[in-house]
């Protein structure tokens, strides 16, 4: 169970690793998971050290097979179009898509970003 005084350091190390992982970006795969073990083994994460080391080979084997190679970006818009695919109808999924690809228009001034889009669709009327 965590303690106060545990939790306390949490924040410094997810620091630390973010700090490795940008002191080497040119690193070959085996060299980030040497320097994430390194972390793992002297204490300085947030997760049990089983869990800590657990973690740090599935990225070695994820960046071995090429899973970790694409941009933050890119891999933020294929999340983004991931969660379209709850849309069944191919009209819902196309304009979930729009959406997503900025297709729309809108903001916050405040810094957030609102996204609208109008479709319109005529129908009959009844007889």
């Amino acid at each position: 169970m965590p303690t106060l005084h545990t939790l306390r350091y949490a924040p410094l190390a997810v620091l630390l690793l973010a700090g490795a992982a940008q002191a080497a970006p040119d690193g070959t795969a085996r060299e980030r998971y040497l320097q994430d073990r390194q972390a793992c083994m002297s204490g300085n994460t947030w997760q049990a050290r089983d869990t800590c080391l657990r973690e740090a080979g599935a990225a070695l084997q994820a960046a071995r097979r090429g899973n970790l190679t694409s941009s933050e970006a890119e891999r933020l818009d294929n999340n983004a179009l991931q969660r379209c695919e709850v849309f069944k109808s191919d009209e819902s999924h196309a304009a979930c898509v729009a959406r997503v690809r900025d297709a729309g228009s809108g903001s916050v001034p405040e810094g957030g970003l609102l996204r609208e889009s109008t479709i319109t669709t005529i129908t009959p009327v009844p007889q």
